[in-house]
């Protein structure tokens, strides 16, 4: 398998349905792709240029941390690999080096984390899981790293990607892992005046956010237990006509 291959989490056997933490945010803004993708097996996001740039340089940034080597070459043929016409190669090739060297010198190096691309599994209810794959622990906060075309939101980290750490924190927390933070690592591309730049927005986990992930998580839950239980009720609970048939 290729470094650059995600790896699904390993399931207890019990496991009916796995809520993935990145993906929760669709629940909410985009329910009848949330369900299409995780029930019609329709995978509605193919991958693009930010995905892919993304996944080099989580995975460059994993093998700094771990102290293991990667070369240009190994970039290079990931790169070369890519088969979708929505990815543009030239643009990856343009700006990976630059945000990788500055995520790995402004960040990495002065933020060395304690666990690194780990998997974490946590049961909510009626043999529903959530889990997935952290970037990186460091210590008691559970850091992401996001690249991005512009100057993010330096004051709050957005829903999206916020309910995503929680969700893992409630499944470090059920692990007996306690999580006290959470973090946000940004890499921004260069543009013609600016240089790749680095911003990190953390917030403390507070009694409301503990509150608002179980509340969440035991929703979806409940969601996919209801439509099982009386599917003609898909396309109510998921918004959309068009699964009526389905």
């Amino acid at each position: 398998m290729s470094k650059f291959t995600y790896k699904e989490p390993a399931l207890p056997d019990d496991c009916t349905f796995r809520i993935s933490p990145s993906q929760i945010y669709k629940f909410f803004d985009y329910p009848s792709v949330w369900y299409r993708d995780n029930f019609l097996g329709e995978n509605s996001f193919k991958g693009n240029t930010a995905s892919e740039l993304g996944t080099i340089i989580h995975q460059v940034a994993e093998s700094v941390a771990k102290h293991e080597s990667i070369s240009k070459d190994e970039v290079e043929a990931y790169i070369d690999s890519i088969d979708n016409p929505d990815v543009d190669k030239e643009v990856i090739r343009e700006h990976c080096e630059d945000m990788v060297h500055t995520l790995v010198n402004n960040y990495i190096i002065h933020n060395m984390p304690t666990d690194v691309e780990y998997e974490t599994v946590a049961p909510v209810s009626n043999g529903v899981y959530v889990g997935g794959t952290v970037d990186n622990r460091t210590h008691d906060m559970i850091v992401d790293y996001k690249n991005v075309g512009k100057k993010p939101d330096t004051e709050s980290i957005p829903f999206k990607y916020k309910i995503q750490l929680l969700a893992y924190a409630y499944a470090d927390k059920a692990r007996g892992i306690f999580t006290d933070r959470i973090r946000i690592v940004y890499t921004v591309r260069r543009t013609k005046t600016l240089p790749v730049r680095v911003f990190v927005v953390t917030e403390v986990i507070s009694d409301e956010d503990w509150k608002l992930i179980e509340d969440t998580l035991n929703l979806i839950a409940d969601t996919v237990t209801l439509h099982k239980e009386q599917p003609k009720l898909i396309p109510y609970l998921y918004k959309s006509m068009d699964l009526k048939d389905k």
